[in-house]
């Protein structure tokens, strides 16, 4: 099964700190790592599925790339992630445009935030993430 999973960023929580590439040719990125999404796919990929992620801290993958994506690759599920609750308006923008995109495709959010129980109205499934000390 394919499945693809998005890391929703508030363009608050990162920044380009110039608009010149590292020596690799990629972009450079101030912001945290989606560890969320990149935990999540390697056990599903482990247990046999294919994995594409997207990191919306690049300027490079806006929705309008990931719905085209959506709709090349077809995959059986999106899992929709974000750090804070800004970001809830853009995932759920998102969520939109991949229910018009795609309404066969199974949505999921992976939520750890205060508003993953306002989530569930936009998704079929819902991933909770709870952290204890």
């Amino acid at each position: 099964m394919t499945v693809f999973l998005i890391h929703v960023r508030d363009p608050q929580f990162y920044a380009l700190p110039s608009r010149t590439r590292a020596r690799n040719g990629k972009i450079r990125v101030m912001g945290f790592p989606p560890i969320g999404i990149m935990s999540l796919s390697a056990v599903l990929k482990r247990a046999g599925h294919e994995c594409v992620m997207f990191d919306q801290a690049n300027p490079e993958t806006p929705d309008g790339v990931i719905i085209e994506e959506i709709q090349r690759q077809q995959p059986a599920l999106v899992g929709l992630s974000f750090l804070s609750t800004t970001s809830y308006p853009y995932a759920k923008i998102l969520a939109r445009q991949i229910r018009a995109a795609n309404s066969k495709v199974k949505l999921a959010f992976v939520a750890g935030t205060a508003n993953s129980s306002f989530l569930t109205c936009w998704s079929d499934w819902m991933i909770r993430q709870r952290w204890r000390a």
